[in-house]
């Protein structure tokens, strides 16, 4: 089994900041905002975030990419990504690795951290995981399958965009 671990998510150069981690390692996930003018959903509203977010950001859309179905609005565990260094990384994975997303958070607590791995002002930590249900896609991949077996993507803020742009896209086992 390999793993891979990704960069995800809100950080200093996006508006609001970084996602909060609290003093008992609670966290929100904070997506970045989505790039693509045709995809509507969903927003910083609609994912429960607008306590993170400025007001002026609240109807944003968000580039919610890894998806996850405990969120809401989430259907799926997909991801996609068009970036090399991540694209070279996950090309190596297959069916049963693990995709690791980690996020940079800022300290929002009130009181004393409950742990030591939670850092007084900002870092890194891992927020999610998939076990690869299939080897990833490449694009070209994707777009071979049946229409059925496509849909199971439909979800994700890649294929949503007007021009599907990802060159990996990777499905998360349920279980």
């Amino acid at each position: 089994m390999k793993g891979v671990a990704l960069n995800i998510g809100a950080n200093s150069n996006t508006p609001g900041g970084r996602g909060p981690i609290y003093e008992d390692g609670s966290f929100r996930y904070v997506p970045i905002v989505e790039s693509d003018e045709h995809v509507t959903s969903p927003t910083y509203a609609d994912l429960g975030l607008t306590e993170y977010r400025p007001a002026s950001t609240h109807a944003s859309v968000t580039h919610f990419d890894p998806e996850f179905p405990e969120i809401p609005t989430g259907r799926a565990y997909t991801y996609g990504d068009r970036h090399s260094p991540k694209t070279t990384e996950i090309s190596k994975l297959e069916a049963g690795d693990v995709l690791f997303f980690y996020a940079t958070l800022d300290y929002a607590g009130d009181g004393e951290r409950e742990y030591d791995w939670i850092n007084a002002e900002w870092g890194a930590y891992i927020i999610g995981h998939f076990v690869l249900e299939r080897d990833p896609l490449t694009r070209e991949e994707y777009f071979e399958l049946p229409e059925g077996e496509r849909a199971m993507f439909s979800s994700n803020a890649h294929a949503r965009r007007d021009e599907f742009d990802a060159e990996y896209l990777v499905i998360g086992d349920r279980e």
